[in-house]
């Protein structure tokens, strides 16, 4: 065999050897990017952030997170906040190492007021409150609660309470802030003298009419539960039947005197007092 030949050969199986391998290699790298996620880069909150708190380069970072959980409307870098050209504030509480969402942040051009965190096509309408219509001042910001409305279809009121009646007017709805405070992250009871809720255009007609109607009050709610549920008005005839199948009739006895006996004597008792009589045969 000419060496020419021998030479031939042995570079063939070199070069085939050697797409054996990169093969191989190739089918492992794709079977590793198939079996893990794929990664995307997203901006987070470099410390906790407050309602209001300005947000500069110093407040953010980025990080890789994998592609599948990136949450809707996130950033995927820094420059996409334009912080050198708009000046950004979170309209909520953000802790820190949390995903930055366009949600949570004011916008190009806008403050971080209420307005900016009521949700479109709604509107915020403010009730006046105290101590017994704000639950013990236990109704805060993100909450969710029950309206009701105590009303009288009597003009004279006053000198009927037989005319008074009451409906549950909206549920299930949110509270945006109390008095003029909108932080979500309030957790601690105080008697507010307004909550402002968030309710549709119509809804907001509704409470204007109820004011003027009657008395409001608010019911709440479990931030758990979302359900409506079907009631109806509650009268006073309501409540005096309730009473008269709750409450059990009392009953009265008499004290009797003892009947007297011919010729023996006879116990007299009036209220405390105690008599004896004698009586003949």
């Amino acid at each position: 065999m000419r060496r020419a030949t021998v030479i031939t050969l042995g570079v063939a199986a070199l070069f085939a050897t050697g797409a054996i391998l990169f093969g191989r290699s190739w089918l492992d790298q794709q079977n590793a990017s198939a079996r893990s996620p794929g990664m995307s880069t997203i901006v987070v909150t470099a410390r906790a952030l407050k309602f209001g708190d300005a947000i500069g380069a110093a407040d953010i970072r980025q990080v890789r997170w994998p592609a599948e959980s990136v949450p809707a409307g996130a950033f995927h870098s820094v420059a996409d906040l334009r912080l050198g050209l708009e000046q950004r504030q979170a309209l909520q509480d953000i802790a820190a190492n949390e995903p930055l969402i366009a949600s949570r942040i004011t916008g190009s051009g806008q403050r971080a007021i209420l307005s900016a965190v009521v949700s479109p096509g709604m509107r915020a309408f403010a009730i006046r409150v105290d101590d017994v219509v704000g639950v013990a001042g236990f109704v805060l910001p993100n909450d969710r609660v029950d309206i009701i409305l105590v009303r009288s279809e009597d003009s004279n009121r006053y000198n009927n309470n037989n005319a008074f009646r009451s409906d549950l007017l909206l549920q299930n709805v949110r509270v945006l802030g109390i008095d003029q405070e909108a932080n979500t992250q309030e957790n601690t009871p105080r008697i507010a003298r307004a909550v402002t809720l968030e309710v549709s255009p119509e809804q907001a007609q509704i409470l204007s009419l109820a004011a003027q109607a009657g008395s409001l009050r608010l019911a709440l709610r479990n931030q758990a539960g979302s359900e409506v549920q079907n009631t109806r008005t509650i009268t006073v005839q309501d409540l005096r039947n309730t009473s008269e199948t709750t409450t059990p009739t009392a009953q009265h006895f008499q004290r009797r005197a003892p009947r007297a006996e011919a010729g023996e004597a006879v116990v007299v008792i009036r209220g405390d007092d105690r008599a004896v009589t004698h009586v003949s045969q």
